[in-house]
This record gives structure tokens, C-alpha cells and sequence, in this order.
């Protein structure tokens, strides 16, 4: 079996229930993003802390529309006029005129991005990344809707190996986990029960895991030809551990990874 010098540590939900109700002093570097059809994850985890705590904070062309939605079901005043973006980039075919109204009243930048090599969100993380040395980007979308559209967002989350891409939507939490040891630290009251291991740039073989209800052993090639690790789950001593706090995957080349959150745990 390969062995590696490098580990890599995921933390998907900590931002999350560290800003879930109030400040905090987190000294994590992140940025956000809204792509279009985000409703639902907005809804379900964008709050005034994870917001404010931001370093910085863009718009993918449509989630404007989704971010001023969602700022418009709030009732007080001062929350509306709270969640304001820092630019808002794209060739600009999905911004309703009405969106674009409201945010110029806060000066928001408008970047009109027409380059249609590359998609609203490929180039909204590169604007994010040249202004701003971030250690997390948190990406609120969807993966309803169109598909080859959900494809290209995972698709997105390839081209950025330097930096981790954390893509929430309606039930998920998906990202990519680089070659080497990947520790996934899942104790969480957002934890959910489900996760998964998705081969989807192609064959990933001699993928080893520790910390699942069904463990690969190293001996595994995941292939959409043959067998992908859907709707797994975490191994049940894990979950009584008071030590252990992660799931560990070993894996050859880039796999995609996804887990569900239980936002009514945190909630309670």
C-alpha cells in the first residue's frame, strides 16, 4: 500500500456552528460566495455572524437575486441592510435589474466578467482569490436544477487545489480531497448521517479508509464503471469516541467527497 508524507484536515462544519448564533474569535481566513439557486442553503445556514466574520464576500452573477430574496424575508431593518456583498461578478445574463438597483444603493462593484470560457463561478473565485489570502471559500448553491449545470460546479471545485472549497447546498456539504491522507474531522452537532466517496475526474485505485460504516481497504479502485461509495455512513465506535473526532481517507488522485448536515441539531 502507498504511503504518504501528507495529510490533509477538513473541517466542513466548525465555521458553521462557531458562527450559528454568535461571535466568535475564530481566526479562520474564509470568504463566501452565492451562486444562483442557493435559496434553500441560505435559508438553512447563512446567518449575521458567518456573514460579518467573512473576510470577504461575492456573487456569482443570479445569487445576487438569491442573496437580496433572502435578505428580504427578514423582518428588522438593520439584518437587510447587514448582508451586502462586496462585488457581484458575471457575464451578467441571470441579475435581474431590480437586483442590480438595490445593491448600487450600497455601492456595491459590479463586475462584468463576459469571458465565456470559463463559468460565473470559476471566475468569481478567481476575482475572490486576487483580492484577499483566504485559507476557506464557503460556496452556498444547489444541485437542483439542471444538471450539466451541477456538474460544472463540481467541475469548478478541481481547478483550485491550493485553497479548500467547501460547497454547501440544500442537504450536502461536498469538497475535494487531495492525494494523500485526507482526516475529515466530522464531531459536530451539524453532523448528518450520510457521506460519500465519488470518483467523478475519473478511476481513483488503492483507496483506503478508517472511520466508515462500509471501510474500503486500500485493495478498491472507485470507477464509475464498476463501484462508487454512495450513501455510506460513519462507523458507530467512531461516533461513541470521546478521542476520536475524524474519518480518514487515503486516496491516489482527487475524489470528490460529500456529507449531509442536520442544521435542526444546531438549532435546538
Amino acid at each position: 500500500m502507498t504511503t504518504y508524507s501528507v495529510t490533509h484536515h477538513h473541517y466542513p462544519y466548525n465555521v458553521f456552528e462557531k458562527h450559528f448564533h454568535t461571535e466568535s474569535t475564530s481566526q479562520l481566513s474564509y470568504g463566501i460566495i452565492i451562486l444562483n439557486h442557493a435559496r434553500d442553503s441560505l435559508d438553512k445556514l447563512l446567518t449575521k455572524p458567518l456573514w460579518k466574520n467573512a473576510k470577504i464576500r461575492g456573487c456569482a452573477d443570479g445569487g445576487a437575486n438569491m442573496l437580496k430574496d433572502f435578505t428580504f424575508k427578514l423582518v428588522n431593518a438593520d439584518e437587510k441592510n447587514h448582508f451586502i456583498p462586496d462585488y457581484i461578478s458575471g457575464d451578467m445574463d441571470s441579475i435581474t435589474s431590480t437586483t442590480k438597483n438595490y445593491y448600487a444603493k450600497y455601492n456595491v462593484q459590479l463586475i462584468h466578467t463576459p469571458d465565456q470560457n470559463a463559468t460565473d463561478f470559476t471566475k468569481c473565485i478567481q476575482i475572490m482569490l486576487e483580492r484577499s489570502s483566504l485559507d476557506v471559500i464557503y460556496i452556498f448553491s444547489t444541485f437542483g436544477g439542471r444538471f450539466d449545470q451541477a456538474m460544472s460546479i463540481i467541475h469548478t471545485l478541481y481547478l483550485f487545489p491550493t485553497i479548500e472549497l467547501y460547497l454547501v447546498t440544500d442537504e450536502d456539504i461536498t469538497f475535494v480531497l487531495r492525494p494523500g491522507y485526507n482526516h475529515i474531522h466530522i464531531k459536530s452537532p451539524l453532523r448528518g448521517e450520510y457521506c460519500s466517496l465519488l470518483p467523478i475526474a475519473g478511476p481513483v485505485t488503492s483507496v483506503s479508509t478508517k472511520g466508515l460504516k462500509w471501510n474500503l481497504d486500500g485493495n478498491t479502485t472507485l470507477d464509475f464503471h464498476t463501484l462508487v461509495s454512495s450513501s455510506n455512513a460513519y462507523d458507530e465506535e467512531l461516533l461513541k469516541s470521546d478521542v476520536a473526532d475524524h474519518v480518514e481517507v487515503c486516496t491516489e488522485k482527487d475524489l470528490v467527497w460529500s456529507m449531509t448536515y442536520n442544521v435542526n441539531l444546531i438549532c435546538a
